[in-house]
Formats: structure tokens, sequence, C-alpha cells
């Protein structure tokens, strides 16, 4: 008897065992993470919702217009059902339940759904610096307009943090400028809802946002995709490209004699970076033997990395700590630390060895709180580790204390400062070189250091694709607005298969033929041997070729020394013409700048056609218009216009039969042909249209 008891024990505890085991194994109830509280639902649609759950589990769900559905959980653990919208309206509640569990979420309205990617221009958020910022911060108080930013999501899990937030002054500074104010104008114009999925990431090309499968279906990425594929896709390719880096790291370390760092995978993990050189934020810390640098010798409020390293360096990217005193008059009062335009690209700052903040954005401005209690009259101390991981780095515009009764620049004075960590996109690596070793010696550190390949690098074949687009599809969404081309500026002319592959490749993983509404670079002072007007064009050819496309023209609104433009209410109200008049058959709005069209070659002239004219063509100035003239030798000349109405008579005296024309044939220009709605003409050049 002993031994049958001990036999059912065992059973006992097996079955206990197994139990246990089989709950463990069931897949918690999920919602894809695109969804929460305070979400914006396309109206009077079939609006896809999706999770994973316990394969064979029922999954009901209960809108608060009255949809109710029931799907069943798959094999591979996955549901998906569709909802049937009605029309705007709401909050409303969304109960989804299975076996065991139940979310829900609230404040939900039902409106109009806008997705906006690109990459810094559409990322650029309000609090970086826009022109009448602040105002318009102070007044973005609109409970009927939502938006979702997707985070920087490369590991493939940070996407999960990303919530929808309701528009407040309080919420507003993170969200992107240019899709604002289009959802702005938008509200206003239709009294609905709106709801912005932000997807956006500075300096990427186009390649990254395409599938690596379309890739490979186009002539000028054909070759590369394929390779891609071959290993298994990007994300496959990732998990080698590690394997191969774990390798570069080792033979860095070696050569430095230091043991580096790995580069953060996600924003939590950036805010407690530890690179053990927090003693270089100390009071105490003896920085004597520091190199200085003096603000008022470079440009008025800015100070690169670029200017203190010389060019094509692995110093221009890295950890770089900056220090300097300074002195206070008031006691009474906290202070604010501002820095207008930011720091480019992320910071931790401290004052008097404490901590008062990090901004892990290279464009947005910085305002942190100084407690008058952290102060002393004299010998304060600030130092700021700053951290640049992609092209420029530094500070970017006024920098200062202030409080109630004082404003103290911090910019005019020196600071000290040290290199302390390349940034060498596999790993963060310190060295112990000073200044001028790191000056004069990055011909042997270029060829010892080796970077490896990035697996946070977001340029990549097909990986924002992957990572950033593919988890919200297929999120019912009415349209796109894009914003990007910069960084394809180097190779405008594949941008000219690049971008309509990609505008293809997007609609089809859809299923849904929606208007794609875009922003044509603005002029630029770019590098001599870029000819950014070639990639405008390749974005002007793209309207006339692809179906459903509109394209907003900002020659007239672009800044000579700065890539990102203020004045994005511009081209968020000008994306909004777009749609009010397209999709939503506002038909009497003009909503686009005049594009050229033909032109007809006479003795001694030509003339030149437009459609987006409008009632009449206007022209801001005669002189130093960009218009150009060639003859049969295409050397083109200087021209001089006159408005004709809804034509304009181009001609020059040193062109006697001129046969080509073309405007705005150069990085940097200012727009000066206009339609009779205000909105400017695109740059062109007539041997293009050939």
């Amino acid at each position: 008897m002993p031994r049958l008891k001990s036999i059912s024990s065992s059973i006992a505890l097996i079955i206990i065992v197994l139990n246990i085991s089989c709950n463990l194994s069931k897949q918690k109830l999920e919602v894809s993470s695109i969804f929460s509280d305070h979400m914006v639902l396309q109206q009077l649609s079939t609006v896809p919702i999706w999770g994973k759950g316990n394969p064979g589990d029922e999954v009901f769900i209960q809108t608060g217009w009255g949809d109710r559905i029931k799907v069943e959980v798959a094999s591979n653990g996955q549901w998906n059902a569709k909802l049937n919208t009605i029309s705007y309206g709401g909050p409303y509640l969304i109960s989804i339940e299975s076996n065991s569990e139940k979310v829900i979420y609230q404040d939900v309205l039902l409106g109009e759904v806008w997705l906006a990617s690109g990459q810094s221009n559409m990322e650029w958020p309000m609090a970086a610096g826009v022109e009448n910022g602040e105002e318009e911060m102070i007044n973005a108080d609109f409970n009927n307009i939502r938006f979702f930013n997707m985070p920087y999501n490369l590991n493939e899990q940070n996407y999960k943090s990303g919530k929808w937030k309701v528009c407040t002054p309080e919420s507003i500074g993170a969200a992107s400028a240019v899709g604002y104010f289009f959802s702005k104008k938008l509200h206003q114009e239709l009294e609905v809802p709106i709801g912005i999925i932000l997807s956006s990431w500075g300096g990427t090309r186009v390649e990254a946002w395409t599938s690596i499968n379309k890739l490979s279906e186009t002539s000028v990425s054909r070759d590369e995709a394929i390779e891609i594929i071959k290993t298994g896709g990007p994300i496959k390719k990732s998990e080698m490209i590690k394997t191969k880096n774990n390798s570069i790291i080792k033979q860095n370390e070696e050569y430095l004699n230091l043991k580096s760092y790995p580069i953060p995978s996600s924003i939590s993990e950036w805010e407690k970076l530890d690179l053990d050189d927090f003693e270089f934020s100390k009071v105490e810390y003896d920085d004597s033997k520091w190199d200085s640098i003096d603000w008022r010798k470079k440009e008025p409020n800015y100070l690169n990395l670029e200017d203190i390293f010389n060019q094509n360096d692995l110093s221009h990217d890295g950890v770089v700590w900056f220090r300097r005193a300074f002195s206070v008059n008031d006691l009474t009062s906290d202070y604010n630390l501002v820095a207008e335009n930011g720091i480019d690209d992320y910071d931790y700052t401290f004052i008097n060895g404490q901590h008062i903040g990090t901004t892990l954005a290279c464009c947005m401005g910085r305002n942190y709180l100084v407690p008058k209690e952290l102060l002393k009259k004299e010998n304060n101390l600030i130092a700021i580790r700053m951290i640049d991981v992609i092209g420029d780095g530094g500070f970017r515009g006024k920098f200062y204390l202030e409080s109630g009764k004082e404003r103290i620049d911090l910019q005019y004075e020196k600071w000290k400062f040290k290199h302390t960590s390349f940034y060498l996109k596999t790993s963060i690596q310190p060295h112990k070189f000073s200044y001028s070793i790191l000056n004069d010696s990055q011909h042997e550190f270029n060829e010892k250091l080796k970077p490896g390949v990035s697996n946070t690098e977001p340029n990549k074949y097909g990986i924002l694709y992957e990572t950033m687009i593919k988890p919200i599809i297929p999120y019912k969404i009415k349209g796109v607005l894009w914003y990007q081309g910069e960084e394809n500026v180097k190779n405008s002319e594949e941008y000219k298969e690049l971008f309509k592959a990609m505008i293809h490749d997007w609609r089809l993983k859809w299923n849904d033929n929606f208007p794609f509404y875009y922003v044509q670079i603005a002029p630029y002072s770019y590098n001599d041997d870029l000819e950014s007007h070639q990639l405008r064009e390749a974005q002007r050819k793209t309207v006339s070729e692809v179906e459903k496309t509109g394209m907003v023209v900002t020659m007239d609104i672009g800044d000579e020394f700065d890539i990102h433009p203020r004045k994005k209410k511009e081209v968020g109200n000008r994306l909004a013409l777009l749609a009010l008049k397209n999709t939503y058959e506002r038909f009497e709005i003009n909503a686009a700048g005049p594009l050229f069209t033909h032109h007809e070659n006479h003795q001694g002239y030509l003339k030149v056609f437009f459609e987006n004219v409008g009632e009449k063509l206007t022209l801001e100035s005669n002189e130093s218009n960009d218009f150009e003239v060639s003859g049969i030798d295409g050397k083109f000349f200087p021209a001089k216009v006159i408005v004709k109405g809804d034509y304009l008579k181009v001609f020059s005296d040193s062109v006697p039969y001129p046969t080509e024309i073309r405007y705005g044939w150069k990085n940097w220009t200012k727009g000066s042909l206009f339609n009779s709605a205000g909105l400017p003409a695109s740059s062109f050049n007539s041997i293009s249209d050939r």
C-alpha cells in the first residue's frame, strides 16, 4: 500500500505540473500596439483590428456604436477582425474579450486618419523651433485631434510603447509640426476628428522605407536587394551582421585597450546610458588640461563638432563633454536652461553635478528647470555630455539660463571640451586621446578602427518598412503624407524610380489605392557636388506619372543655411489643401502651385505654359527670377520674363533663338513665380520632359 500511495502522489504531482505548464504556455490576449485609448478610427469604413491569443479561443469585440463581432484565434496564435464604422463621432468604448481576459479602450473617436511619414522635416516636432511655435502650442487645445507617434523601432520592441495622445498644449510639443498644422486645418474645415499616425526618421533614404521584395523588382536596387533576400531578409541579415560585428568590436577594444559599450537599442537604454564618465559632470573634477573653444569665433549661436575636428574624422561622431562656469545674480527664482533649437543629437545635462535633463532628439529645443536651491552666486558649473550619432552635431542656436529677473547667455564664453568616445556604429568606443592627437592621427584611426555595419542604422534596404511601417499595416488610413528626399539628393536619378516604387509598394501592402500627398524638398545650400534640383525634378515628374498623388511646393519657404525650414505651418496647410480638394472634393480650392506643362518656340522668345494657374500667374520680381533659356547649343543664360496672364513670355539678349527653358535650377534659390492663390511654382527643366 505505501508503494500505491507513492504512485498516486507522483501522478497528482505530474497533473499539477502539466496544468501549470499549460497555463504558463497560454498566450495572453493581446491587441496590436497601434490600438490604444484616445485613438481615432477611420469613419465609414471597414477597419481591421488584430492581435494575439491562445489558439482556438474566441475573441468577442463590442463597440460603442453597436458593432459586435466574434473571431477565433488561429493555430498560429493570431486573430484578425474587421469593424464596420459609422459616421464621425464619439467618444466610444471598445471592448475586446477572450475566454478569460478583457481589454477595454476608452475615448475612441471616429474620424479621418492619415499616416505622416518621411525624414526629419516630417518628424520635426512643434517644440523644436517652428515659426510662431510658442503661440501655436499655447493654443493647441483640440480634443478632436489625436496623434500616434511610432517610436524608433529597429529592435522590433519599441513600437509597443506607442500610445495615442489627445492634442493639448502639454502634449503638442512632441507632435510633428507638419502633421499638426495639417490636422488643424483639416479639422477646422471638415469639423470631424482627425488622427495622425507619425512614422518618421530623420536622415533616412527612400530605400529604407520600401519593402525588400519591392526593391528586388526595381532596376536600380535589384541586385543588392536580391542579395539581402538570399540571407533571409533585412531582419535575418541584421542577425548575421551582429555576429560579424562582435569580432570587429573585439578588435577595436584590443587596439585601444579599453572596453566598449553596446549601442542602446531602446529609448530607456539611451536614457540610462552609463559610460563610466559621469565624473566629468562633477564640480570638483579637474578639467584644466582640457581644450577650449570660444563660440564667438563661430557661426552666431551655432557650434558644430565639424568646426572643432577635421573633416571626415571619426571624431565627428561620438561622445563629447562640454563644461564651463557661470555666475548668477538672482537666487530668489528658479531658472530655465534653454537651447532654443536643440543640441544635436543627444544631451545629458548637469548643473553643479546634478542631472537636470536629457533629450534624445537632434532637433527638439531644450528647456530644463534649474531649481534655485541648486545655484550659487559664483562658480556654478554646467556640464553636458553630447552624443552625435549621425551627420552634423553640436549646439544649434541660442543657449541661455533665464529666470523672471535675469537672462544669462551661455554661448558667449569659452567652453572646455573633451572628446571621450568614438561612435563606431557597432559600439561606443572610449579612448584616451587628446584633442591634438585626434586631429593629427586620423589616418591611423581610420586604418585601425573599424565601424562595422550598424544594427541601429536606419538606412539599410527595407529596414524601416519592416520595423516602422509593417507593424502599422493594415490599420485603416485615409491616405499618406510624405516629406522626404534630402537624404536621396546624392542619387536623385535613381529616386525617380525608387519613389514611385515605394508608393506602389505601400498601396499594395495595404491593399488600398489611397491618396499619397508629398512635399517637394525645399531649396538649401547643399554642397556643390550635389544637385538637389534634380531631386526636386524627380518629385515633380512623380505627380504627373502616379495617380492620386499631389505635391506641395516649398520653393518660397526654404532656408539657405538650414535644411529644416521653420515655416512648417505653410507646409501643413498646403498638404491640407491637396486633401481638401482631391480627397474631400472641395473642387473650388486652388490646391497646388503652377507646374510646367510645355513651351512653344517663337522668334526670339518662348511661350511657357503651366497647369494650376488659377486666374493668372504672378511674378514676385523681374530681377533674379531664376529663369534661364538656351539655344540648340545647350548653354543656358539668365532670361527676362513677362507675365501674360496664364502664360509667360521668356527671352534673353544672349540667346537669339531660344529652344529650352529652366527655372530654379540650382540648390539654393528663392521662388518668384506664383499662381493667383499665392502658391509657388516648382522648379523645372524642359529638357527633362523629353
